[in-house]
């Protein structure tokens, strides 16, 4: 069985970065792509890491989904709001369809 897990670096906010993982290549470059964007990081930080095994592989860390990260938006911000991430927002959704297909 093989396991390929995506990942995003993300700011810290302090000086420091760290990976956040993703369910898809697709989520990782749509996260990278609103990062850019907002944190001013000049290139795409995303990379994936291939497990490999004779028995089940149990993934024991959290896995960002399309799903999870559209619920930390609802949570987090007021839709109408001045720092709402509507752009972002729509992009999960566009990218939530088109898995649905």
């Amino acid at each position: 069985m093989k396991l390929k897990v995506y990942y995003s670096v993300q700011n810290g906010g302090d000086g420091s970065a760290y990976i956040e993982l993703m369910e898809s290549r697709d989520l990782a470059e749509l996260d990278q792509g609103h990062i850019r964007d907002d944190e001013g990081f000049a290139e795409e930080c995303i990379g994936w890491i291939t497990l490999e095994s004779d028995a089940p592989i149990k993934l024991l860390d959290e896995v960002s989904t399309v799903d999870s990260l559209i619920k930390e938006i609802e949570d987090d911000y007021e839709e109408g709001s001045e720092y709402y991430p509507k752009d972002r927002m729509a992009a999960l959704k566009a990218l939530k369809a088109k898995q649905e297909k």
